[in-house]
């Protein structure tokens, strides 16, 4: 024979037997044993002798029983229960013509609530389909159901009910009832039936034909379906496998995706049994098919990054066939939203993402470094895998401390050690294996992006940082009793945030004001270059704004200081930004008015004034003394301003309560008589009216 791989080796192919010098009808595997019929009636048995990984199988003939039928062996199997060797070679009277048969073992509960082994025996004659029960290992009796045409093939599905498949048609037939249901009828459907037929064979068909699944499937052929290179002639299941024999070849196939694992080419070949011990014959040759390991067929799909495939593979694993089965798939579904992404493939990465909650450093590493900044650089760091597996980066410490408190909170999340990661390309691949067993690819090329690619990853990216930030969001509001990762959740919380700017700054810059009016965690330096780089002089003020609200000091500050550089181009902006300041650190605030700044000093003094006539009295004080005093300005009206505002001052203050004000109004009172004495610039006329007789 020679192997053709299409996808990756799932069976290791050898010649059991060559050459035989009877024409086999049939075979069967029990055990060690394969019993081989040939159509001159002769029984052969074979012992064989289970291949280790790296050495060939023997089989060695044991018994030969050469009057076994007077007619050929079509058919074998055995009832284990009960020790006995079916065969189907027209032997007995009541089961002569008989065509075919299929034998089913269940445990039913009788009447007295006592588990019995029930084995039926369904023997299809002409027209007829007999069925022998036997209860425990004592037989019981026989039953003759009558379906409509000669059954061509069938299996069992139930305990009671068996798919047949007839001429031109399929049926599920009761064998207690004996009442028969069209599959493909209009009327009829899987879920009427207590099992599905799935996967239709496909291709065209040169006869009917039924194999048994696990969970009560079972596959039909049919002329739709699966996509065969060619007709199947013979029809079998190994687990996980769907297995074909087609003219020239045998095809192994994923059952739940239907791709071509496989293909062996066995011309000759023509008889299938299927079970635990896969056997392919020809008329004189027998092959066995022998399961490779399946954590080396998930490391061979991985290696040629058909991850869907060995995501597949894995999750119809028994979990005591594959060791940490979750904890693989989910390693193999990283690796493949890594692959996703590097196809440029960005929505279906980032769902994959979003389904695995990875940490967001992961996903955020994969951008250039205008969205992940340093992050980029170490985005190899996942790949490290000679440390040791105890001491973990502080970014598998921030995936696991994000996933345990989303899992306590949503029983939503997998808590598990991630961390960013190089995604995996198809060019330059190499693997590593991971903690999880799981081999990685790893790859020197990062995927280019500029313009519309881009805009279309950035996209995808705010999908996920929108849900990311959304969860973190809930966590910190219910976050009292997990104080120990709260300063964690909040470096989370701050990545997300800025990153998402950084991205509303690629796809659509009008959402930035609205992230910033809210609260947020927006890293105040990153932030603030970003917004002055691009002008974003009122986003920039809500950002500081934002921060004031949990920290007043520091709001305020960073506004001031920004304030104070816009100059007059920017004038009325600095007003509406100015009012939030001076309500909340007044004293500090008025340093956005009289800085030794070149564009504080050049601000419009009559504008500024009049705007500060709304707060008090004595922030216009304040300002007048300031570009009088320091900076020489000897306009009459500043000075008659000054004045006139210290008298409103005093004025104020005495209406109020003159006793307990009375050192602010004396205060006051020495500064309004000094001015008057040294200022030479005020009008005496327009002031003499507005002093007080005393």
């Amino acid at each position: 024979h020679r192997l053709t791989t299409k996808m990756h080796e799932a069976f290791k192919v050898s010649v059991a037997l060559d050459k035989l010098q009877h024409k086999i009808e049939s075979i069967f595997a029990y055990g060690q044993k394969l019993f081989i019929g040939t159509n001159t009636g002769v029984l052969l048995i074979y012992e064989v002798n289970e291949p280790s990984d790296d050495e060939p199988i023997t089989v060695t003939l044991i018994e030969t029983h050469k009057n076994f039928s007077k007619k050929p062996i079509d058919q074998l199997d055995i009832i284990k229960e009960i020790g006995v060797l079916i065969s189907l070679s027209e032997q007995l009277p009541k089961t002569r013509g008989a065509n075919l048969f299929a034998i089913d073992t269940h445990i039913e509960i009788n009447e007295n609530k006592i588990p019995m082994i029930i084995t039926r025996l369904a023997v299809a004659v002409k027209k007829k389909l007999l069925v022998f029960t036997w209860k425990d290992t004592e037989f019981k009796d026989t039953k003759e159901l009558l379906p409509p045409d000669k059954v061509r093939t069938m299996a069992w599905v139930s305990s009671s009910k068996i798919c047949l498949g007839l001429a031109n048609e399929y049926a599920l037939m009761d064998v207690n009832t004996g009442a028969l249901t069209e599959l493909f009828a209009p009327s009829s459907t899987p879920s009427s039936t207590s099992f599905s037929y799935m996967g239709m064979i496909g291709a065209k068909v040169s006869k009917p034909m039924v194999t048994k699944l696990p969970n009560d499937e079972i596959l039909l052929a049919k002329d739709t379906g699966i996509d065969w290179t060619g007709t199947p002639e013979e029809i079998g299941y190994s687990y996980p496998y769907l297995i074909a024999i087609l003219p020239k070849h045998v095809e192994v196939r994923n059952i739940m995706t239907q791709s071509l694992v496989q293909t062996v080419e066995l011309p000759q070949a023509r008889i299938i049994n299927q079970g635990k011990y896969l056997y392919v014959a020809s008329y004189s040759s027998v092959w066995r098919f022998t399961p490779l390991n399946f954590e080396k067929q998930i490391d061979q799909l991985i290696e040629k990054l058909q991850f869907e495939e060995a995501i597949s593979l894995a999750e119809q694993i028994e979990p005591i066939l594959l060791d940490d089965k979750e904890a693989k798939i989910f390693e193999i579904r990283r690796l493949y939203a890594h692959h996703l992404f590097q196809q440029q493939k960005f929505d279906e990465a980032i769902t994959i993402f979003q389904e695995l909650e990875t940490e967001p450093a992961e996903v955020v590493a994969l951008y250039p470094t205008s969205i992940s900044g340093d992050l980029h650089a170490d985005a190899n760091y996942h790949h490290d895998t000679n440390k040791n597996s105890d001491v973990k980066t502080t970014e598998e410490k921030s995936a696991q401390i994000l996933g345990n408190v989303v899992e306590e909170h949503e029983n939503g999340y997998s808590a598990t050690d991630s961390s960013a990661t190089d995604s995996a390309s198809e060019a330059d691949v190499g693997l590593k294996q991971n903690e999880n067993g799981v081999k990685e690819t790893e790859t020197e090329q990062k995927i280019f992006l500029e313009g519309k690619l881009l805009e279309d990853a950035v996209s995808a990216l705010i999908r996920f940082l929108t849900d990311r930030r959304q969860k973190i969001s809930k966590i910190l509001k219910s976050s009292n009793h997990i104080n120990g990762n709260f300063n964690k959740l909040l470096e989370f919380a701050e990545l997300v945030d800025t990153t998402l700017l950084k991205s509303y700054m690629v796809i659509n810059e009008s959402l930035v004001g609205p992230l910033l009016r809210v609260p947020n965690h927006c890293n105040v330096e990153e932030s603030e270059g970003l917004l002055l780089d691009r002008k974003k002089y009122r986003e920039l003020v809500d950002l500081y704004k934002g921060k004031g609200l949990h920290r007043p000091m520091t709001g305020t500050i960073h506004t001031i200081l920004y304030l104070q550089k816009l100059g007059m181009d920017h004038f009325d902006l600095i007003l509406e930004y100015a009012t939030w300041v001076l309500e909340t650190n007044p004293e500090d605030g008025m340093d956005i008015f009289i800085e030794d700044h070149l564009e504080v000093e050049n601000l419009p003094r009559d504008k500024v004034l009049g705007y500060l006539e709304r707060f008090s009295y004595d922030l216009c004080i304040i300002y007048l003394e300031h570009i009088i005093y320091e900076l020489g300005d000897q306009t009459p009206n500043y000075h008659n301003l000054l004045i006139t505002t210290y008298l409103n001052k005093v004025q104020q203050l005495t209406s109020r309560d003159q006793q307990s004000h009375s050192e602010l109004i004396d205060a006051t009172n020495k500064k309004l008589l000094k001015f008057l004495d040294e200022s030479t610039h005020y009008k005496a006329e327009k002031i003499l009216g507005q002093l007080p007789l005393d």
